[in-house]
């Protein structure tokens, strides 16, 4: 694994891309933080252990989600627990990102610390074509096939923090940190029909301890 930047040093909500089940083997190796998923994902073969033995937190959909999704992620940052959502909500192939969901910013902090990170696997210096475990794909015959294939390099980004307080717009600082992602991967960023209306973002220094994550897909 390659890893670029540096990691923060106090509790912050990671929002990364998502690619692949692979994600959380590569970010969970680097720290020990939290992830977040729906409740369905605890009850699939296999990835529903590995989801719970990284420390997942598995939530319901429906009604009272976003008050549980609320208080669960308040909970962890005040435990000095970094908390790890995959924020465009499914899997891609790599290839673009998807707009973030900014409802999985509503927390109880009158400030919180953002950390974008942006993964992306490659093979040979291209873009790695079997790491993507997207739409009907089969967890163990994915699996195999990955064993059985070349070595593939993974590389963690970590971006700059972002803090938001209570008067930023989550919707901006959503679509602001999905655009940062995209950037450094060098692949396009799926915008939203409504852009957000603009909102100052600062940007925070972080140096850090070492962090990685993984949750799976929230649908």
């Amino acid at each position: 694994m390659y890893r670029h930047g540096d990691l923060p040093d106090k509790p912050a909500l990671w929002l990364s891309n998502h690619i692949s089940w692979v994600d959380i083997l590569v970010l969970g190796a680097s720290a020990r933080v939290q992830f977040l998923s729906k409740q369905e994902v605890r009850r699939w073969p296999l990835l529903g252990w590995l989801a719970a033995s990284a420390g997942t937190l598995f939530l319901k959909r429906g009604a009272g989600a976003a008050a549980e999704l609320r208080v669960q992620l308040s909970q962890q940052l005040q435990q000095r627990q970094s908390m790890v959502i995959f924020a465009e909500g499914t899997t891609t192939d790599g290839s673009r990102v998807l707009p973030f969901h900014s409802r999985l910013l509503d927390t109880e902090q009158p400030a919180l610390r953002i950390q974008p990170i942006a993964l992306s696997y490659r093979r040979a210096g291209q873009a790695d074509q079997l790491i993507p475990f997207v739409g009907d794909d089969e967890f163990t015959s994915h699996l195999w096939q990955l064993l059985g294939s070349p070595t593939i390099e993974a590389h963690l980004h970590l971006l700059p923090a972002l803090e938001m307080h209570a008067q930023t717009s989550r919707k901006r600082l959503a679509h602001t940190t999905q655009q940062q992602i995209a950037d450094i991967l060098g692949v396009p960023a799926v915008k939203r029909r409504r852009e957000p209306q603009s909102t100052e973002v600062s940007r925070i220094t972080a140096n850090a301890p070492e962090v990685c994550a993984t949750d799976l897909a929230w649908h």
